[in-house]
C-alpha cells in the first residue's frame, strides 16, 4: 500500500489496483493538481450548493457508510463546523486491514463521541499548519487522544504554495519528534503494528 501527498489536504491511497484520493485542489493554490483516475474521491469540505454529489460515480461527500470493491468508508459530519454554506466531514477508510482516519479541515478538537467513532486508527491524517485550522498545540493533544500508529500531517507550508501555513518543524517540536521524511509512504499492516504515533512527513 502506498500513500502520496500532493499538498494541502490532497492524498492518494493506492492499494493493488485501487486508488482513493482526498480533497483535490485547483491550481489557484500555486500547486500542481494531481491528474489521477480515482476509484473514490473524498471531500472533507464542500461549499453549497454542491458541484458534485454522492450520485456521481466514486464521489463521497459527507456522512454515511460507503463500500466499493472491498474498501469501506465511513463519513461523519462535523456538526459544529458545518454551516448553511459549507459541509465539513471526517472519514475512516478501511483498506487491506488498515484503518485510516482523515480529519480534513478540522478547526477544533472534536467531541469525544466523534473520536470514539473513529475506532482504532492506524494512520491519521490531520492539519498541522495552524490557522485557520486546528492549532499545532491542539493537534498534538488530539493525537494523544486518538493514539494512531502513524501520523501524516496536512495543510503545512511547502514551496510554491500561495496560502499562508505554518512550518512543519514547529508541529514536530510540539510532538517532541523528529519527522521521518519520505517522498511517498509504502507499507504493509505488519510494518506499522509496533509503531506508536510515528510522524511521517511526505514530500511533494
Amino acid at each position: 500500500m502506498t500513500v502520496n501527498w500532493y499538498g494541502e489536504g490532497c492524498f492518494r491511497i493506492q492499494a493493488s489496483d485501487f486508488n482513493l484520493i482526498s480533497d483535490p485542489f485547483s491550481s489557484a493554490t500555486g500547486l500542481t493538481p494531481p491528474r489521477i483516475k480515482a476509484d473514490i474521491t473524498l471531500f472533507t469540505k464542500q461549499d453549497l450548493p454542491l458541484t458534485s454529489t454522492n450520485d456521481d460515480p466514486g464521489v463521497i461527500i459527507g456522512q454515511g457508510e460507503y463500500e466499493m470493491r472491498g474498501v469501506r468508508v465511513n463519513g461523519f459530519a462535523l456538526d459544529q463546523e458545518t454551516t448553511d454554506a459549507t459541509i465539513r466531514s471526517v472519514y475512516t477508510i478501511d483498506i487491506e486491514n488498515v484503518r485510516f482516519a482523515l480529519l480534513g479541515e478540522l478547526t477544533a478538537i472534536p467531541d469525544p463521541s466523534l473520536l470514539d467513532k473513529l475506532g482504532d486508527v492506524d494512520v491519521l491524517f490531520l492539519p498541522a499548519g495552524g490557522k485557520p485550522f486546528l492549532n499545532q498545540k491542539d493537534a498534538a493533544t488530539l493525537i494523544k487522544q486518538i493514539e494512531p500508529k502513524v501520523i501524516i500531517p496536512t495543510f503545512f507550508k511547502i514551496p510554491k504554495l500561495k496560502i499562508a501555513r505554518a512550518d512543519i518543524r514547529a508541529f514536530a517540536e510540539e510532538l517532541g519528534q523528529k519527522p521521518d521524511i519520505h517522498e511517498k509512504f509504502t507499507f504493509k499492516k505488519k510494518d506499522i503494528e509496533s509503531l506508536i504515533t510515528k510522524l511521517v512527513v511526505l514530500g511533494v
